[in-house]
C-alpha cells in the first residue's frame, strides 16, 4: 500500500547507571538513535509565476485580455519522496562526591554527536550546502559546589 502520511522510524537505545562507592555516587549512560524518515517531497511540480509588478499580476488574475505578463516560471521534476536519517550519540559521566558531610563537589562530562545525512546534490552557486557540518567535539563539561550551612540553608555554585 502506498503511503498516505510521511513516515518515521526511530530505534534507540538509552541506558544509565548508578552506583555508590564510599562518598562517590557515580553516574553514566548513553543515548543512541537512528532516525529516518521518508516523506513526500515538497517540491515545486505545478509551477510559479513570478511577476514584476502586482498590476502584471493582477492583470493576468483578472485575465481581461489573455495577456501573458509574467517574467519568470520554474517548475521542478524529480523524485517525489525522499529518505533521509540521522544518528545521535550521547554519552554521560558524572560524579558526586562527598567531601564531607557539609559540602559535596559534582563533576562531570558530557559528550555530543549528530550525524546528519548528507546532501546528493549541492547548488553549485552556494558550495557551502555541499555538506551539513557534523563538529564532533561536543563536550558538555559539569562542575558544582554544594555547602549545607545548616539545616535549612544550603549554598550552591556552578
Amino acid at each position: 500500500l502506498p503511503r498516505v502520511q510521511p513516515t518515521e522510524d526511530r530505534y534507540q537505545f538509552v541506558d544509565n547507571l548508578s552506583m555508590t562507592v564510599g562518598r562517590h555516587q557515580f553516574k553514566f549512560g548513553a543515548d543512541i538513535a537512528h532516525t529516518r524518515d521518508v516523506e513526500d517531497a515538497l517540491f515545486n511540480g505545478v509551477g510559479s509565476f513570478t511577476y514584476g509588478t502586482i498590476t502584471n499580476f493582477a492583470l493576468d488574475l483578472t485575465n481581461l485580455d489573455g495577456g501573458k505578463r509574467w517574467q519568470n516560471f520554474s517548475q521542478a521534476f524529480g523524485p517525489f519522496q525522499t529518505s533521509v536519517f540521522t544518528r545521535d550519540f550521547n554519552f554521560y559521566f558524572q560524579d558526586q562526591w562527598r567531601l564531607t558531610n557539609k559540602l559535596t563537589f559534582n563533576y562531570g562530562v558530557r559528550y555530543e554527536y549528530a550525524q546528519f545525512a548528507q546532501p546528493t546534490v549541492s547548488n553549485p552557486d552556494y558550495p557551502q550546502t555541499g555538506q551539513i557540518n557534523q563538529p564532533g567535539r561536543n563536550f558538555a563539561p559539569r562542575l558544582g559546589l554544594a555547602f549545607s550551612l545548616n539545616d535549612k540553608t544550603v549554598i550552591r555554585a556552578g
